[in-house]
């Protein structure tokens, strides 16, 4: 037998409550990704390195000294194509570019923590593929971005 599910006045309050904590979640996380991007200065020398070497457009950036050398670095994730993203460090100290890692497709964002807490800064880029969620855990080693740990990246990748 079928059970009628009374739609009350507390069930239109829950779901307009959740409704509008999930539109202001989804403008949230759009709006930090966009504020990452316009904060840096769009003739800084690193993102004019990652440009002399991609053409590629840029979806995410992020400065922050992460080799420990004193000098800022510059976290770059950038268009491939509809369905693939990349993500390359440009290297402050040296000018040069890491190499380049698959990056979230969708909603991406970096934050810098020091895990260890020893020399170099790790850095925690995350992100979705539709509803698929994934996250990686990098570090800078030998110029080359190490991946230290994930889950779901190759969902959302």
């Amino acid at each position: 037998m079928k059970k009628k599910i009374k739609f009350t006045k507390s069930n239109a309050a829950f779901l307009f409550i959740f409704f509008i904590g999930f539109i202001f979640y989804m403008y949230s996380s759009k709006e930090v990704s966009q504020e990452n991007y316009e904060n840096i200065d769009k003739k800084n020398p690193l993102l004019k390195i990652f440009q002399s070497e991609y053409s590629n457009k840029v979806i995410l950036m992020k400065e922050g000294d992460i080799t420990n050398d004193g000098i800022e670095d510059l976290i770059v994730i950038y268009d491939i194509s509809k369905s693939e993203k990349g993500m390359v460090v440009v290297l402050g100290g040296e000018n040069k570019l890491t190499n380049s890692v698959k990056a979230p497709i969708e909603r991406q964002s970096i934050r810098f923590k020091n895990i260890d807490e020893k020399n170099e800064m790790e850095f925690v880029v995350s992100g979705y593929r539709g509803s698929k969620l994934g996250y990686g855990i990098y570090r800078i080693e030998n110029n080359r971005i190490i991946d230290l740990f994930g889950e779901g990246m190759d969902q959302c990748c």
